[in-house]
């Protein structure tokens, strides 16, 4: 199965905590830049927890001069899936007294250069991946993850059938390609599948139900030829 570089996952997903509204639309303007979705919360236990739990961030950029002891164990209490890497932001009289056991995977002493910042936060997330074995597919919004059998779409886990699943990664897999309902059946269903046509037609309109909406369409209908993955 091929499978996307990290230079083509995009967009990684970023949550900023920064209780400063300016400090936090400077970064959010940053992850912009690089193609990265981003949001951002202030603090807060509560607020902290709603947005891992919805928002599934790759990364937290966290400013450790501004959050509470509390508040840095909560991140990390609350990140269910164990994936988010977390950047922290520090001066240097807040590394002096850094506590380890605030559990930041690595830091970026400011004042700090945003390539600088950008390198540590692509390093970390290459390192997390290698580091699991997952070698996800993501396209936009969606994300699929080959070694859990999951499917996220802008965070939200979407259930699939194991057909649609096997259908939908074959295609994401090779995007910009198109396939004809007859060799759909033979990769998805196999040689000796007896069905017809319809099965491959009936799939591909489950599986657009579940993840394609106003702002996200994935899979065009080739008049006469049949399926591809949008590049």
């Amino acid at each position: 199965m091929a499978v996307t570089t990290f230079e083509d996952w995009t967009p990684v997903r970023i949550l900023v905590v920064n209780k400063s509204e300016q400090e936090a639309g400077s970064l959010m303007s940053l992850m912009a830049e690089r193609g990265y979705s981003a949001d951002k919360v202030q603090g807060g236990e509560q607020a902290l927890s709603m947005m891992i739990e919805r928002y599934s961030p790759d990364a937290v950029i966290v400013d450790v001069k501004q959050c509470s002891r509390q508040e840095l164990h909560h991140l990390h209490d609350v990140n269910y899936s164990g994936r988010t890497q977390f950047l922290g932001l520090m001066n240097r009289e807040t590394a002096i007294d850094y506590d380890s056991t605030l559990g930041l995977d690595d830091f970026v002493l400011e004042p700090y250069e945003p390539a600088e910042l950008i390198t540590r936060l692509e390093r970390l997330v290459r390192r997390r991946d290698e580091a699991s074995g997952s070698k996800l597919i993501r396209c936009g919004d969606l994300v699929i993850d080959p070694s859990k059998y999951e499917v996220r779409l802008a965070g939200k886990l979407i259930a699939l059938t194991l057909k649609e699943y096997d259908l939908l990664c074959f295609l994401a897999s090779n995007r910009g390609l198109v396939f004809s309902r007859k060799a759909l059946l033979s990769k998805i269903w196999g040689h000796d599948y007896f069905g017809g046509a319809r099965t491959v037609d009936v799939h591909i309109r489950r599986l657009r139900s579940k993840i394609e909406d106003s702002r996200h369409s994935f899979i065009d209908t080739v008049r006469g030829a049949g399926y591809k993955f949008k590049e």
